[in-house]
């Protein structure tokens, strides 16, 4: 999935519809503002001097009917119903010669300042009402912000989209995050080893490309501890080669590159099978008493992992020491074992 492809569609026949309802009324608001601003055509005023005309003229003739029907109603020659609907007429057609009056006076002497300010309003309204519709109207499709690969799909086909509700995890494979949770002994001595002007001090391994390694950088860490287990998580990133098929949720292994280990964790290597009760960064091992030969329980604090199967012991043990590496199942402490020191033959490497 490449950065802008579409990811989502939703059905948009409303939000079109509502895009072309506020066109509509911003166009007629348009149209009244232009028209208060440049006045009535010389034919519109024409048409509302010769109604306004008319409407006197049938003032004119409802007051003279009215005041027959009052003279013949103070004489009970009509009806009180009929001299009422004279009276209702005049007032009718004296509204009407009014607001013919007030609209030929505001076409003729422009409109006033306040109306053409409301006019105004009405349309800058209209405009933002316009422009949420077109949001609103593009929101209903999804592009992809990045490159990546679509890992999961809440929703499928023709189903109803719940706003709020994620629809599909979209995963960024270019740049992996490797989360570490370093104990608080080792939080200083990853600072000072880190130096902002080098990207090779850190390796990562995966577990299954075990052959292969990836430059790693650390770029950022937390400086609070976690309430739960104590540790600061610090974040390595790097850039696995998209043939490798490297992908988020796999299980790594960072390795300080800096130099030789040793010199930012000082301690003993011990083969990991030798570790047992382990918990956290403690365990003991079954240490062998070199006169004696009895075997006895000694607690270690380990570090990280060394190189190969072993394991980078920090306290608890001295270079010598006698650990046993292999079948701690079937000895236990205070067993007297007997053991042969072999000198090794060859070149070491």
């Amino acid at each position: 999935m490449e950065k802008g492809d579409l990811l989502l569609e939703l059905d948009d026949r409303d939000f079109k519809h509502q895009v072309s309802i506020v066109q509509s009324k911003l166009a007629s608001a348009t149209a009244t503002l232009l028209k208060l601003r440049t006045g009535a055509r010389p034919e519109d005023v024409r048409i509302i001097q010769s109604s306004l005309a008319a409407a006197q003229a049938d003032l004119a003739l409802a007051q003279k009917e009215l005041e027959r029907h009052e003279i013949l109603y103070q004489n009970q020659a009509v009806s009180e119903q009929a001299y009422d609907r004279a009276k209702t007429n005049v007032l009718s057609l004296g509204a009407r010669k009014d607001s013919l009056e007030e609209q030929l006076a505001r076409d003729t002497g422009g409109a006033r300042k306040e109306d053409i300010m409301a006019a105004q309003a009405a349309v800058g309204e209209l405009e933002a009402r316009l422009a949420v519709a077109r949001d609103q109207l593009s929101d209903t499709r999804l592009y992809a912000p990045f490159g990546g690969v679509v890992t999961q799909r809440f929703i499928e086909a023709h189903e109803m989209a719940v706003q709020g509700q994620p629809v599909m995890t979209l995963d960024d494979i270019s740049v992996l995050e490797i989360p570490v949770d370093v104990p608080e002994n080792l939080v200083s001595i990853l600072l000072k080893a880190t130096s902002p002007e080098k990207s090779d001090q850190y390796s990562a391994r995966f577990l299954t490309h075990e052959d292969g390694t990836y430059p790693a950088r650390l770029t950022e860490y937390s400086s609070r501890a976690d309430q739960a287990i104590g540790t600061y998580e610090f974040v390595f990133t790097l850039t696995p080669d998209p043939k490798d098929l490297v992908f988020p949720g796999m299980t790594a292994e960072i390795r300080l590159m800096s130099g030789s280990q040793t010199d930012f964790f000082p301690g003993l290597d011990v083969p990991l099978q030798s570790l047992m009760g382990v918990a956290g960064n403690s365990a003991h091992v079954l240490r062998v008493d070199p006169e004696s030969g009895e075997i006895f329980r000694q607690p270690v604090i380990f570090e990280t992992l060394s190189r190969g199967n072993a394991v980078r012991v920090k306290t608890g043990l001295s270079v010598s020491d006698l650990v046993v590496a292999d079948g701690t199942a079937f000895v236990r402490q205070g067993q007297k074992v007997r053991y042969e020191l072999v000198e090794p033959k060859g070149d070491i490497k």
